[in-house]
């Protein structure tokens, strides 16, 4: 098995949250692959580089060096997968998914028993 984070997984792993431990567990368990894309890199990245920029130099921009380096400090527990055009083909590719509410996990959209958004 293996599980691709998307951003704002990845930031919840990175901020070592309840949730990301809740997570880390269930990953050991079910002993997942764990990856992370580098669009995530990039995301995370430009989050952090936009708010140290917006800040005046010196003393305000301390806590968010802080937390860019811990952000950086933990893309390093993750393969990170490349963006290249069988990246592109893939997502064309996909099928649509939906959250049914009354289970855990994601159901196949063709499925007729699948309720919710898609």
């Amino acid at each position: 098995m293996f599980v691709v984070l998307d951003t704002n997984h990845f930031r919840e792993v990175a901020e070592a949250t309840g949730r990301a431990a809740r997570f880390r567990r269930r990953a050991e368990a079910e002993r997942a692959d764990v990856f992370i894309s580098i669009i995530t890199v990039q995301e995370a990245a430009s989050g952090w580089l936009a708010l140290i920029n917006s800040l005046s130099a010196g003393r305000n921009q301390v806590r968010g060096y802080a937390s860019f380096q811990k952000t950086i400090a933990a893309f390093q527990e993750f393969s990170i997968l490349a963006f290249d055009p069988s990246s592109t083909a893939w997502r064309r590719s996909r099928k649509k998914v939906c959250k049914n509410p009354n289970e855990t996990g994601w159901r196949d959209a063709t499925n007729p028993k699948c309720s919710g958004k898609f």
